[in-house]
């Protein structure tokens, strides 16, 4: 879906050239994936995938307007105590970047609100968020009625 990827992309732009404050992990910059991570990447040991964001559809809705809804997946990874500071960051971050940037390539608008989730019990030392983020999407005109 063309959503996903124009999404994925201003992600990208937006935590591009994140540093970590937790475990010193400066140079470790955030893979963003396309509705799932792949399953070679996770075989990885002990969170050589992290960090990373998926951009992920979660659903459609058709009404008087389509609503597309996305979910984008933060996790992280640190040994520290205070590794969870840079999945808030990080979410911060990207949540700003969106704010500032409403419409995605001149036809996705973002409506808000945008609502962020971060379960209070952590897989510690991963460390795991979620951002749902809804745009308006194209809807075609009906035809006068007629059957295509």
């Amino acid at each position: 879906m063309n959503l996903i990827k124009a999404l994925s992309e201003e992600v990208r732009r937006a935590i591009a050239g994140y540093k970590f404050e937790a475990d010193k992990h400066v140079d470790k910059a955030f893979t963003v994936y396309e509705q799932h991570v792949p399953k070679s990447k996770l075989d990885n040991p002990r969170g050589a995938y992290h960090p990373l964001i998926a951009v992920a559809l979660n659903s459609i809705e058709d009404d008087e307007q389509t609503l597309a809804e996305l979910g984008l997946t933060f996790a992280v990874y640190g040994e520290s105590e205070t590794t969870w500071i840079d999945l808030l960051n990080a979410m911060e971050t990207v949540r700003l970047h969106l704010l500032e940037e409403q419409t995605l390539k001149k036809k996705y608008r973002l409506i808000k609100p945008l609502e962020i989730d971060i379960p209070e019990v952590q897989p510690a030392p991963f460390f795991y968020g979620l951002m749902t983020v809804r745009y308006w999407i194209y809807q075609p005109e009906e035809r006068n009625g007629k059957n295509a």
